[in-house]
């Protein structure tokens, strides 16, 4: 059995997906584990979504993601002592030609960007293996994430890093950019359900991100 899990770091909103592959060829099953929306009240109780915003306290840890960082941020009452980023991925990747050495939270304090995606991705993969039932089940895992269109040069790399410290087997990891992972999608589909490429086939993507 082999398990793929992706996760898509927006620049405002987070998602995911994993495939379980049976040995036999062809058998797969795929899964979104979704994201409980803590009763906000713009949505429904369990969202495919969830904010691009990880909250930390003043040692570094990550203590919540998405819905629940904002609102566990809330019952802090927007306490100084804490680090609340906030779409965080476009300050990474978007704003510099490179990555920044460290990450602005919302009060002003600063944490090494590297620290801030290791925990993210760590906290990630470790919900949707717990949410799945994955936890309890031996394999090794493969990793797909992506990055925005367009990211700064370094980005790639800095991701890997990132991801091997959260403890991926860099064999088995990777990386690539929203625009790139759909049109692999549509070529992937083109060819599992044999489109005949004399029909010149020609696909355009465009990237909406909300």
């Amino acid at each position: 059995m082999d398990v793929i899990i992706a996760i898509q770091f927006g620049v405002r909103h987070t998602s995911n997906a994993y495939i379980i592959k049976y040995d036999k060829p062809k058998e797969c099953e795929e899964f979104n584990v979704v994201f409980d929306t803590k009763s906000n009240t713009h949505f429904p109780r369990m969202s495919q979504t969830t904010p691009t915003v990880a909250l930390f306290d003043d040692k570094g840890t990550i203590l919540s993601y998405g819905f629940e960082a904002e609102l566990q941020n809330k019952q802090f009452d927007n306490a100084i002592n804490h680090l609340l980023f906030r779409e965080f991925i476009w300050d990474l990747f978007c704003l510099e030609e490179t990555v920044p050495e460290n990450l602005i939270a919302v009060n002003g304090k600063q944490m090494k960007s590297i620290d801030v995606v290791t925990a993210v991705l760590d906290h990630m993969i470790s919900h949707i293996k717990t949410k799945s039932g994955l936890q309890s089940l031996s394999f090794e895992s493969k990793y797909v994430l992506t990055l925005p269109t367009g990211a700064c040069k370094d980005s790639m790399a800095f991701m890997r890093e990132a991801a091997v410290k959260a403890g991926c087997s860099s064999r088995n990891i990777e990386i690539v950019e929203e625009a790139k992972a759909v049109l692999q999608f549509c070529l992937h589909n083109k060819q599992e359900e044999r489109i005949d490429d004399r029909s010149s086939s020609k696909f355009v993507v465009v990237e909406c991100e909300g």
